[in-house]
């Protein structure tokens, strides 16, 4: 039975696994006060971790069918059960752009506060922009409050009210260590490597085929130099063949989802971000938390900087600029104090906290 002042939010996440806006959900969950109860619906298997995090707060757990043709229907009565049935005080939907069933049935069903917070500023496949778009319109004209992680996420409000509510990481999880950076580097076998690093899913937008130009032009400088890619996706296969048509495949390493990304951070020595278009991305702030340099590109937008070793070039510049940068860049000296200088920024995730929960329970 429900308590007298709890207040029962559903997170909606189709595509639930190891990204941003997952982890995000997830620090979250752990940062509210405890008479706020996260459940979580997603069309993926949960990961474990994810499930513990939700399940220790009394929360629920709902894997609906995919929203393809076979199963459609199935979707639709499923969500519409859950939304009927579990009566949330808030529905909170995470860019779900192509998939408006949950905030059509949330306005059915009279739930009090109907969020529909925006995470990214492009699509990438053109082809569906323009349905994608009729979706997305939907989806806002039934929510009651409108939220962006940034100024270029809210441009899909048009000109209604919003809230901008930057994203915020668990800053202190990101100190630098030096026994850490040593047990990371020895076991991916870099201790002497010069290490170029990045976390970020296998898209085109995120740039990977710049960042195999950039390692293959770097080892004319520093032979020793090693790229270090975490994440995956639908382009992973391709960088992986354009890394060895380029001859750079031994130099490269590939890790996979990762849920360690505050101890891969430290084993790196500089950080790139060379994406094609950006809402507001945590991990360069993440970067910079762990005392590392950051070069990031113009799609990045200029208030992420939090420390002095954070540096935009734009694309258009190439990759040798890219390169002489990279090789000219500073080395942090006090990494272990940078957090500090990060936490005072508004990326911290308890401020974050406070703010949404004013949202949950104010407004």
């Amino acid at each position: 039975m429900k308590k007298a002042n709890e207040i029962r939010v559903l997170h909606y996440v189709p595509a639930f696994n190891k990204g941003g806006i997952e982890s995000l959900v997830l620090n979250l969950a752990e940062n509210m006060p405890q008479n706020v109860k996260f459940s979580i619906m997603a069309e993926r298997e949960i990961p474990k971790e994810a499930k513990e995090i939700i399940e220790n707060m009394n929360g629920k757990i709902y894997q609906i069918p995919k929203l393809k043709i076979g199963t459609i229907v199935k979707h639709i009565k499923t969500i519409k059960k859950i939304i009927k049935e579990e009566k949330f005080d808030v529905v909170h939907c995470h860019s779900a752009s192509s998939r408006p069933f949950v905030m059509i049935f949330s306005k059915m069903y009279k739930i009090s506060k109907r969020i529909y917070h925006s995470h990214s500023v492009n699509y990438e496949n053109k082809k569906l922009t323009f349905i994608k778009n009729i979706i997305r319109k939907i989806s806002i004209k039934c929510a009651n409050i409108l939220i962006a992680c940034s100024e270029n996420a809210s441009e899909i409000f048009k000109n209604r009210k919003y809230e901008i509510l930057y994203n915020g990481i668990d800053t202190p999880n990101f100190e630098f260590k030096e026994e850490i950076r040593e047990r990371i580097r020895s076991q991916l076998k870099i201790q002497k490597n010069f290490v170029i690093g990045h976390i970020g899913r296998f898209s085109p937008l995120k740039n990977h085929v710049f960042m195999i130009e950039i390692i293959k032009e770097i080892l004319n400088t520093k032979p020793n130099a090693k790229l270090l890619l975490a994440g995956d996706g639908p382009e992973r296969e391709n960088i992986e063949k354009y890394a060895k048509q380029l001859g750079v495949r031994d130099n490269v390493i590939f890790l996979g989802n990762i849920s360690n990304s505050n101890e891969m951070l430290q084993a790196m020595d500089i950080f790139i971000f060379p994406s094609l278009s950006e809402a507001m991305p945590l991990t360069p702030i993440e970067a910079q938390a762990s005392g590392l340099p950051v070069i990031v590109s113009e799609a990045v937008t200029a208030n992420l900087k939090c420390t002095e070793y954070f540096k935009k070039i734009l694309l258009s510049e190439g990759v040798k600029k890219w390169c002489q940068e990279i090789l000219k860049v500073d080395m942090v000296n006090n990494r272990e104090e940078q957090y500090k200088i990060v936490m005072e920024k508004e990326f911290d995730i308890k401020k974050m906290t406070k703010k949404l929960y004013e949202i949950y329970v104010i407004k």
